[in-house]
Parts: C-alpha cells; sequence; structure tokens
C-alpha cells in the first residue's frame, strides 16, 4: 500500500530567474492549475497558452540548463516551518514548481523512494530527489537583509538546508510530455 503524501496545492512556473544581481525578486512567478511535465523541463498553462519556466532548456533567456534540476518541489508543511522563522511568507515564494500540501515535514531520507502524481488514466513517478540548496539572494529576501553576506547568513542558510527550502529533481526518463493538475494527489512511490 503506497503512502500519502498530500495532495498539489500550487503550481507555478518562473517567467524568467528569481535572482540576478545578487537580489531575489519573485515577480516572475506564474501560477497554473496544469504543469506541463517534459524532459527539458516545465511549462504552466496561461490564458490559452503555455508559460516557460526559466530553467527549461528551451527558455530563451536561459544562461545555463541542468539536466537533473529540472523541476523542484515543496511543501506547506515546509512553508509553516519557514513563517514561523522568518514572518508569514507566501506559499511558493521560494519558486517551487510544485507544492504539495501535507502537515509533515518531509525529509530526503523519506522522499528516497519518490514521488507518484496521480493523473486522470495513469500516474507519473519523479524519482532521485535532491535537496534544493538554499542560496544567499533568497535568504537575504527572507530576512530582510539585502545586504548581508553569505557570513552573516550562515545561520539563515544551515535552517533553510536539509530540504525546508524544498527539492529538485530530473524528469530525462518521461517518455513524453505529462500534465498534472492542482488538486491531484501524490504518493510515496
Amino acid at each position: 500500500m503506497r503512502e500519502r503524501v498530500g495532495s498539489i496545492a500550487l503550481l507555478q512556473v518562473q517567467r524568467r530567474r528569481l535572482k540576478g544581481s545578487g537580489v531575489y525578486d519573485p515577480a516572475p512567478l506564474v501560477t497554473s492549475e496544469r504543469l506541463l511535465l517534459t524532459r527539458e523541463g516545465v511549462l504552466a498553462a496561461r490564458d490559452g497558452g503555455w508559460v516557460i519556466d526559466a530553467h527549461h532548456a528551451s527558455h530563451p533567456q536561459r544562461t545555463r540548463w541542468s539536466p537533473h534540476a529540472t523541476v523542484s518541489i515543496g511543501f506547506t508543511s515546509h512553508y509553516r516551518k519557514i513563517s514561523a522563522r522568518f514572518g508569514n511568507q507566501p506559499l511558493g515564494i521560494a519558486g517551487e514548481n510544485i507544492v504539495i500540501e501535507t502537515d509533515r515535514i518531509w525529509t530526503l531520507d523519506e522522499l528516497a523512494p519518490g514521488l507518484v502524481f496521480d493523473i486522470a488514466d495513469s500516474n507519473v513517478e519523479l524519482s532521485g530527489l535532491r535537496i534544493a540548496q538554499p542560496c544567499v539572494p533568497f535568504t537575504r529576501f527572507l530576512t530582510g537583509r539585502p545586504d548581508a553576506t553569505a557570513g552573516e547568513l550562515q545561520e539563515e542558510l544551515a535552517f533553510l538546508e536539509s530540504g525546508t527550502r524544498g527539492f529538485v529533481t530530473a524528469m530525462e526518463h518521461l517518455e513524453f510530455p505529462t500534465e498534472i493538475r492542482l488538486g491531484g494527489e501524490v504518493w510515496l512511490a
């Protein structure tokens, strides 16, 4: 019997990268009710078309592409933990593509089997999750200290590690594009 993780609470893409010149700006986040998962990255359904994520291989402003980090995943429970430390933070402010509603704080070891997303007539599995390392610009944003150095933020960066900030993985195993929807169920593989 599979263990239920939760349901999809938020789907989004980054129209462009959120950090530039050491400054974190969440303005390019675009939410959607549907995401298209592909080997090259994520697209969001919006206004009758598709918005390509900044981490997608075909994004026009992409400066580098990592086939090992084409989708990012967070959890509502982790957002509650972040908000308890840094003050109320909007769901998805860290830029994850998928945020899952759950009361549990998930660790990398617990997610080692991977995640299975139920879709209309099948499911899609994402495995090989890795910790999304927190960056200095995002940590500055959370703390409200835009000029803080990495050294000055060591305690905050350590707090965000171990998956609190979220997880990333690859989708190179996908044989064809797969659509997931807001509210979809998510299980441990």
